[in-house]
């Protein structure tokens, strides 16, 4: 096959003048995840429950605590915060079930989620919730969660997990 720009070399496409290396970050990455593989919490109607995620996965910058379930971030940032739950109530019947970010004693997000229904067949009850948050070094983040009628929370690392990830741009 021939070319009609006998000059043209795909390779000085890679002109690393054209294109600089990407610095590395002078800042920590900020991530982890952890989940309860083991644990039962009674969660009800009378008050707000911590959910506890003692199995901490990964932890990048030393910044979640698995005896208190609690993230405190070493840097300000915007963070990625997830959490889900899987609930099993005491009783079949008709509920719900709310889960909460907590940050400084402050709901951030909330999820509910409405279980209806004559039979209730199904054995445990998912409920997830996430944020896009502006944090700051030293806040503290929490899970909560309450639900309509007295119930368990059921221990699986697919269902039950936590997690925080700071994205890597500056404010």
């Amino acid at each position: 096959m021939f070319s009609k720009n006998r000059h043209f070399n795909p390779y000085n496409l890679c002109n690393p003048c054209a294109f600089p290396p990407i610095q590395a970050q002078a800042e920590p990455r900020s991530a982890f995840r952890a989940a309860n593989a083991a644990t039962t919490q009674s969660v009800g109607p009378a008050d707000l429950t911590q959910i506890a995620y003692p199995n901490k996965v990964f932890d990048l910058n030393n910044e979640y605590d698995p005896i208190t379930s609690t993230f405190t971030p070493k840097q300000d940032g915007i963070y990625l915060i997830i959490a889900s739950l899987s609930f099993n109530p005491n009783v079949p019947s008709n509920y719900s079930l709310r889960m909460f970010i907590d940050i400084n004693r402050e709901t951030a997000a909330a999820a509910d989620n409405d279980f209806f229904g004559e039979e209730v067949t199904v054995t445990s009850n998912l409920l997830n919730v996430s944020t896009i948050t502006q944090l700051s070094r030293n806040d503290n983040v929490q899970i909560l969660a309450q639900a309509t009628v007295d119930g368990i929370t059921v221990p699986d690392q697919i269902f039950m997990h936590f997690e925080a990830v700071r994205f890597p741009f500056l404010i």
